[in-house]
């Protein structure tokens, strides 16, 4: 048998390639994957390359690359130092688009393996790093109950983020973007306020919202430094109001500081890994592997709805379709799952 993988071999050049079946040391466990989901943000970044030279993008990009992060599969076979009723159980691994992973059994705060909860479908799983990116924002935000939000994207990070800042106390989340698709997967709930970016002002409309006040938090998620001006203008000056950069911007940003510093606003930058703390302590248990935890409990629990988030589902062999799709337009779609047990 055979482990496929996706591999990206330079600028728009996806390949499915083939090499052996990772063996296995008696520390370590296999797994046969059963979905990964594909992230349109960091994935499309690393394929197209249109980033600046002079940002931190830049060095990271080096081809041939095996993307993605997100991985669900099922333990297939254990070392002899591993727990034997491991096998069958189903995984989260943060590793790349492939049908087999070998994996070290021993693990610690920065190199885990969430188990997934039963009743929690493989797709859905793969959804949880992004939570956990999106747990470091909510938790930088420090979002009070009744606060008024703005997310600005309503891709898969945008999605995510509004449902978990209401599961914080928000009382008004205002998702902004230029796909009505996307839009549309919002839950009908009036505590979500939809806005099509591309036929109308969203400094306007927050701020008609708010009576004139503007957001105490808004979240970038695009990923388009140039929304950087726009989205200052939305928060609600005089020390309150908070922009918590969530994405990766792939360009530089001007920005009036002039601006930030009469107005009083705090910009908060919300990497994943620098947010998170590496060790639990008494002021803060939430590492990233605790995060993943609360993640995968919250879709047990249905407290987490993911309904209509995954928009377009693939065979893994038809990978390359899938990112040829999303270089057309990735607009129109959200969660884009490949799976690998057809």
């Amino acid at each position: 048998m055979e482990n496929t993988k996706v591999i990206f071999t330079g600028i728009r050049q996806v390949e499915l390639q083939q090499d052996n079946i990772p063996a296995i040391t008696d520390d370590q466990f296999l797994v046969r994957t059963e979905a990964t989901l594909i992230s349109t943000g960091t994935e499309l970044t690393c394929l197209e390359a249109n980033v600046d030279p002079d940002s931190a993008w830049f060095n990271d990009i080096k081809y041939p690359m095996n993307p993605g992060y997100s991985l669900v599969g099922k333990i297939v076979s254990v070392g002899k130092n591993v727990p034997a009723d491991y096998v069958g159980k189903r995984v989260f691994l943060e590793k790349g688009h492939a049908a087999y992973h070998a994996v070290d059994a021993e693990c610690n705060n920065s190199r885990f393996y969430p188990f997934v909860p039963d009743g929690v479908p493989s797709a859905n799983a793969t959804f949880s790093a992004l939570g956990v990116v999106c747990m470091a924002s909510v938790r930088v935000a420090r979002i009070r109950p009744g606060e008024v939000c703005v997310v600005f994207g309503a891709g898969i990070v945008g999605q995510l983020l509004a449902r978990l800042a209401k599961l914080a106390g928000a009382g008004t989340v205002m998702v902004t973007d230029v796909s009505d698709l996307r839009l549309d997967k919002l839950p009908k709930d009036p505590c979500f306020v939809p806005f099509n970016s591309a036929k109308g002002d969203p400094v306007e409309k927050i701020k008609e919202l708010t009576g004139g006040r503007g957001a105490d938090v808004v979240f970038e998620t695009t990923a388009v430094a140039s929304l950087i001006p726009q989205q200052l203008k939305c928060v609600a000056p005089g020390q309150v109001g908070r922009l918590i950069i969530t994405s990766s911007p792939k360009k530089l940003s001007t920005v009036d500081f002039q601006f930030v510093s009469e107005a009083g606003i705090t910009i908060i930058g919300a990497g994943n890994f620098a947010v998170h703390t590496p060790q639990e302590s008494h002021d803060n248990r939430w590492t990233r592997r605790n995060d993943f935890g609360y993640i995968l409990d919250m879709m047990a629990k249905g407290q987490l709805n993911l309904d209509g988030m995954v928009t377009h589902e693939f065979a893994a062999k038809d990978a390359i379709q899938a990112y040829d799709m999303l270089l057309a337009d990735r607009t129109q779609a959200m969660g884009v799952i490949l799976n690998w047990e057809e």
